[in-house]
């Protein structure tokens, strides 16, 4: 989570320094990859673990 941070605190401070493709690779692959695996790994072990509570 550092990592992501410190790329937060990169952007938002020392924008002129970004790569533009960079960025743009992110927004475009990298998020809905991530998002992807949330979805498909992740939520159903949450749902499974709420579950289990009650």
């Amino acid at each position: 989570m550092s990592r992501a941070y410190s790329k937060r605190n990169s952007a938002a401070h020392q924008y002129d320094d970004l790569d533009p493709q960079r960025v743009w690779r992110t927004l475009t692959r990298d998020i809905p990859a991530l998002r992807a695996y949330l979805v498909d790994e992740m939520l159903p072990q949450l749902l499974n673990d709420q579950g289990s509570d009650k």
